[in-house]
């Protein structure tokens, strides 16, 4: 006769419930892989700074995870402290699909020995989303590049645009001086400078 005590039985109905419960969980997490939750922003990485040479430099990123709004703007944003969209150097280089790495040679703004924070990000929906800033020292870079102005001849008081390129996308950094007159400038991006020429004064000569 098959003799089976209540402590056997007890132990083997565990062991069964274990087993069960080890391959639900097994199953839980295998399908969480198979099928992600995204999140509603994007994760974006800044890679080490490459090519630092007197011209530029090379800045590089990616694009971890895509998160569930398109992603219309990605670049690089870099100055000498909190790296920001808004305020500081970039290089805008459009939309972005999927993901994965990304770069730009940046020739333009970097002073020689000055040492600047980078950082790659994206903009998505109402979110802006930025790499952590990696730190490097520059050797320099191209100065401006004046490509024309117009009108060809102006007086104190008139409105002067100077088309070119490797202007300061920082506020107050693009400063025009013809002789001893300083112009008032008005508007700036990284094609052209408008700004408004006056009279000196003994106080701002």
């Amino acid at each position: 006769m098959l003799s089976v005590s209540f402590y056997g039985l007890r132990s083997l109905f565990f062991r069964c419930f274990m087993a069960l419960f080890c391959a639900n969980v097994l199953a839980l997490l295998s399908s969480c892989e198979d099928d992600p939750v995204k999140r509603d922003y994007p994760r974006v990485k800044t890679l080490e700074v490459t090519n630092i040479t007197e011209a530029g430099a090379t800045f590089t990123g990616e694009v971890l995870e895509e998160g569930n709004s398109e992603i219309t703007e990605h670049g690089f944003v870099w100055a000498t402290r909190q790296p920001d969209v808004e305020y500081s150097n970039k290089v805008l280089l459009g939309s972005f699909s999927s993901t994965g790495k990304f770069s730009a040679d940046v020739g333009s703004n970097l002073a020689e020995g000055l040492t600047y924070q980078v950082a790659a990000f994206v903009i998505s929906g109402e979110f802006t989303v930025y790499g952590e800033p990696v730190t490097f020292k520059s050797l320099g870079s191209e100065g401006l590049k004046m490509t024309g102005f117009s009108p060809e001849s102006a007086l104190c008081g008139d409105t002067i645009t100077i088309t070119g390129r490797n202007f300061s996308w920082v506020r107050g950094s693009n400063i025009v001086m013809f002789n001893d007159a300083q112009g008032l400038v008005c508007g700036d991006d990284q094609g052209r400078i408008d700004f408004w020429m006056y009279e000196p004064t003994k106080e701002n000569k």
